[in-house]
């Protein structure tokens, strides 16, 4: 039982003061950066999708930079989050609005993979690049409408996490963009050789967007349900007596669910990577 004690007290210190912030934040801003550069070469300039996993990058990077860094201030000594008010209410206020808007946007990239795979010509072009630069700035004020309560309710819980809702949505536009992309090979393609060869290229960078999209809800799902079985967890026993042991126990568990939230904001560049 000791040595098991020490083994999770060890594992808890590196998870708050150790290597693993430092890691993920590390990774997180590589791979951010990463899908900041490629969503931005002139071939993926007018692309929609590339529109929408550019803004989602952003986020994303923001979320692992922002929540990160305060994190590690807070574990180092930090005193500003209970000597502010200011602070503590703008933090809050960041801390959910920044992974909000990045989960969102993910959203957004589904959609535009579904539509863009629609056998109605009136869907597919919704799938444009005009249509994503309005409704990038549409999602973000949505989202900071939404997440304003903060700044007026600070939420006391353990921790401010983005909630799961938007996730259960990947399934529903993900099996119906596999309905379309069914239905596309019935379309009656043009017979010009120029024509059909752009279209070919065309339909390869939408396959790759496509995989994309569904690795990374299929990452993103399983890493979520994970963290809220976790976080459950913690909050439902969080008014039962426990012992030394069970504490530390419960700690790591809450802790371990910190870590898999940031990790969901920082894994998308090596899972496009490797798809």
């Amino acid at each position: 039982m000791s040595s098991t004690q020490t083994i999770l007290e060890q594992a808890l210190y590196q998870m708050t003061k150790g290597f693993v912030p430092f890691l993920l934040l590390l990774l997180g801003a590589f791979g951010s950066l990463g899908n900041i550069i490629t969503f931005t070469s002139r071939s993926l300039r007018n692309n929609s999708c590339a529109f929408y996993f550019l803004s989602t990058a952003t986020f994303e990077l923001l979320t692992v930079s922002f929540g990160l860094i305060s994190r590690i201030a807070d574990q180092f000594g930090s005193l500003l989050q209970s000597q502010s008010r200011i602070y503590c209410k703008v933090r809050y206020y960041f801390a959910l609005l920044f992974p909000t808007v990045a989960t969102y946007l993910l959203l957004m990239v589904t959609i535009d993979r579904c539509l863009s795979t629609s056998a109605n010509p009136r869907y597919r072009s919704v799938s444009q690049i005009k249509v994503a630069y309005r409704m990038v700035p549409f999602v973000i004020i949505l989202c900071m409408i939404a997440c304003s309560h903060t700044l007026v309710f600070v939420d006391h819980r353990p921790s401010c996490l983005p909630e799961p809702g938007p996730y259960s949505l990947f399934y529903i536009f993900g099996f119906w963009t596999i309905s379309n992309i069914r239905k596309a090979r019935y379309r009656t393609a043009p017979s010009v050789a120029i024509i059909e060869q752009q279209q070919r290229n065309r339909q390869n960078v939408e396959a790759q967007f496509i995989a994309m999209v569904v690795s990374q809800g299929i990452v993103s799902c399983i890493i979520d349900l994970t963290r809220m079985s976790c976080y459950a967890y913690y909050l439902l026993t969080a008014n039962q007596l426990k012992s030394s042991y069970q504490q530390i126990v419960d700690t790591f568990i809450f802790q371990f669910s910190i870590v898999l939230s940031y990790f969901n904001y920082s894994e998308s560049f090596y899972t496009n990577t490797l798809t």
